[in-house]
């Protein structure tokens, strides 16, 4: 969970501080893709947030929450 390719340059989206070296709101964002992109409920999100970022260090892998294939 640390900062984001490119992070340096404005762009639409919603950014945690700690993409840009100050350590809060990392968390949030992956609780927030959960429920918005993901589309799980507000108690399974957050557990699924705790799970992943549990012991994480700089990256959560949630490739197996991607879509298989791409949306328009």
């Amino acid at each position: 969970m640390g900062r984001v390719d490119g992070g340096d340059q404005r762009r639409p989206g919603v950014y945690a501080h700690h993409y840009f070296g100050h350590a809060d709101g990392a968390w949030l964002i992956l609780y927030a893709w959960l429920r918005l992109e993901v589309g799980l409920p507000p108690c399974v999100a957050y557990e699924e947030a705790v799970a992943r970022a549990t012991s994480a260090r700089r990256t959560i892998d949630v490739s197996d929450l991607l879509p298989s294939e791409p949306t328009a």
